[in-house]
C-alpha cells in the first residue's frame, strides 16, 4: 500500500494513526479492564447476598465491600476508558458514532449542572441511578475497540460466569423463595447478572467441545431454575431465548447431524441438573406453580397508563432530568419505568435516547447479517457480542425488569461488546477500501472501469492461549 493511498483513503488513514498510537506505554490496559470487571462483579454479587428474607432493599444502607468494590470499578473504568481514548480507540469509531458520544457526555453534564445543587455535586447523589455519571461511564466503551480487551473480556468473563453459577447454586439451595412483588428479590438479582456473563459465555463458546463445552453450558443449565424461581417471566422469556440463540450457533457451526446427538444429550443433563436442583429446594413445585399464575397477568399497562397520564409527550423532548419524578398509584413518585428506551426519553429526552441508542445498540443492529460469516470464521466471541448487544435492545424494550443503562457490571460490559462492535463495523470498512484501492491500482491508468466487491477478509483472529484453559478453545 503506498502513502499516497493511505493518506487519500480516510478509513485506511485512521488505522494507519490508530497503529502508531499503540505503540504509547499505556497501550495494554487489559489489567485495568480485568480490575474494572471484577470490582463489578463483587460489588454486584455483594448486593444480592444482602438480601434479607429474599427481597433486596435497594434503598437500605450496603455493606462496606459493595460501596469499596462499587467506587472501584468505576474510578477504574473511567482511567481505562480515559486511557483507551488517548490510545486512539476512537478513531475505530465512526465520526458520527464519536460526535454521538461527545452528545451524550455534553448533556450529561449540563443537566447535571442544571438539576443539581452545588452541594448536591460534591454529594454521593451524582453517583446514583439517575446521575451523570451512568451516562459518563459510557466512555468504557472505547475499551471494547482495542483488540487487547476483546482478548481480556475472552478469558475473564467466562470465569465470572462459572464463580456466578457457583453462587447461584448456594443460593437456590439456602434462599426462601418469597412471593413476588414489585421488589427486587435475590433469584431476579442472579437471573439478570447471570443473563450477561453466562449468556456471553455460552454463546462464544459455542463452538467448543469437550471439557471447555461443559465449562460453558453448566452455568446456563444453573441460569434456567434462577429465571424461573425467581417468578419473573421476562427472565424466564430471556433465558429460554439465549438457549434458543446458541442452539442456532452451535448448529450454524457445526451443522444439523454433529448437533443433533450433543443436543439431545444436553438436553437430558440438563433436565437431570435442574431436577436435581429442584429437589433440594423446598418451594420449588411453589415457585412454578406461581409462575405458572403470573403468565396471564397484565403488570405492565397500569404502569404505562400512570407513566402518560403524568408525562406528556412535550416533556419528553428535553425530559425531566437526573431529579424528575412521576406519579405511579402503586408506589408513589417514581423516577424509573420497565421501559428503558421510555425512562431515558423521561430523563433527557430525545438527545440522551438517540446518542446512547447510537452508541450502543445501533452497532451491533448492521451486523448481524455477517453473523453466519463471522461464525464461519472462528470468530465466535465476536458472534456473542453482537447477540449480546442486540439482546440488550430487547431487555430495554421493555423485555425484562431492573434492567438499563447504570454503574453496574451488565452496562460495563455492553459497552465493552459495542465497542467490539465499533471495532468490527471500522475493519469491514477498512477492508472494503482497502479492496477498491487494490482493484483501482491495478487497472489501465488506476481507474476503476468496473469493479466487483470481494468478501471481508477475516477479522481480528484471536489466537487460543499457549497453556490449557478449561473455559478457552484448546
Amino acid at each position: 500500500m503506498t502513502g499516497r493511498q493511505v493518506t487519500g483513503n480516510p478509513n485506511l488513514r485512521m488505522s494507519h494513526a490508530a497503529n502508531s498510537l499503540r505503540r504509547l506505554p499505556f497501550d495494554d490496559i487489559g489489567f485495568l479492564v480485568t480490575a474494572t470487571l471484577v470490582l463489578a462483579w463483587i460489588a454486584e454479587i455483594a448486593l444480592a447476598e444482602g438480601a434479607v428474607d429474599g427481597i433486596i432493599d435497594l434503598a437500605a444502607p450496603k455493606s462496606m465491600v459493595y460501596y469499596v468494590t462499587h467506587a472501584g470499578s468505576i474510578l477504574l473504568g473511567l482511567i481505562s476508558g480515559f486511557l483507551a481514548v488517548l490510545n486512539g480507540a476512537g478513531l475505530f469509531l465512526k465520526i458520527s458514532a464519536r460526535l454521538a458520544m461527545a452528545g451524550l457526555f455534553l448533556s450529561a453534564v449540563i443537566w447535571a449542572a442544571v438539576a443539581y445543587a452545588p452541594r448536591q455535586i460534591l454529594s454521593s447523589l451524582i453517583l446514583g441511578a439517575t446521575g451523570p455519571f451512568v451516562w459518563l461511564m459510557l466512555i468504557f466503551t472505547f475499551c471494547g475497540a482495542l483488540t487487547s480487551v476483546h482478548r481480556t473480556i475472552e478469558k475473564v468473563v467466562p470465569w465470572l460466569a462459572l464463580f456466578t453459577a457457583l453462587f447461584a447454586v448456594r443460593m437456590l439451595l439456602t434462599a426462601p423463595v418469597p412471593d413476588y412483588s414489585f421488589g427486587l428479590s435475590i433469584h431476579t438479582a442472579y437471573a439478570l447478572l447471570m443473563m450477561w456473563v453466562v449468556g456471553w459465555s455460552l454463546l462464544a463458546g459455542a463452538h467448543l467441545s469437550g471439557i471447555a463445552l461443559i465449562f460453558r453450558v453448566v452455568p446456563y443449565l444453573v441460569m434456567v431454575p434462577v429465571a424461573i424461581v425467581s417468578q419473573s417471566r421476562s427472565w424466564t422469556l430471556l433465558t429460554l431465548l439465549l438457549g434458543a440463540a446458541w442452539t442456532c450457533l452451535r448448529i450454524g457451526h457445526q451443522g444439523w447431524l454433529k448437533s443433533a446427538f450433543l443436543l439431545a444429550v444436553l438436553a437430558v443433563g440438563g433436565v437431570l441438573a435442574i431436577n436435581r436442583i429442584a429437589s433440594r429446594m423446598a418451594d420449588s413445585e411453589s415457585a412454578v406453580g406461581k409462575l405458572a399464575e403470573r403468565m396471564g397477568d397484565d403488570t405492565r399497562s397500569g404502569q404505562y397508563v400512570d407513566f402518560f397520564a403524568d408525562v406528556k409527550p412535550a416533556e419528553m423532548l428535553l425530559g425531566r432530568g437526573p431529579n424528575g419524578t412521576w406519579y405511579w398509584t402503586d408506589v408513589g413518585d417514581y423516577q424509573f419505568i420497565d421501559n428503558g428506551y421510555l425512562w431515558m426519553l423521561f430523563l433527557g429526552g430525545v438527545p440522551l435516547l438517540l446518542t446512547y441508542f447510537a452508541t450502543q445498540v445501533w452497532p451491533a443492529i448492521p451486523l448481524s447479517r455477517h453473523i453466519i460469516s463471522y461464525l464461519r470464521q472462528g470468530q465466535s466471541s465476536d458472534v456473542a457480542s453482537i447477540c449480546m448487544v442486540i439482546f440488550w435492545g430487547l431487555t430495554l424494550a421493555g423485555l425484562s425488569t431492573f434492567s438499563g443503562p447504570s454503574l453496574a457490571l451488565p452496562s460495563f460490559l455492553v459497552a465493552l461488546w459495542a465497542g467490539r462492535c465499533h471495532r468490527l463495523l471500522h475493519d469491514r470498512s477498512a477492508n472494503t477500501a482497502a479492496a477498491r484501492a487494490a482493484a483501482t491500482s491495478a487497472l489501465p491508468g488506476g481507474y476503476p472501469h468496473r469493479y466487483t466487491p470481494r468478501p471481508s477478509a477475516p477479522i481480528t483472529a484471536i489466537p487460543s492461549p499457549n497453556k490449557w484453559d478449561p473455559l478457552g478453545d484448546n
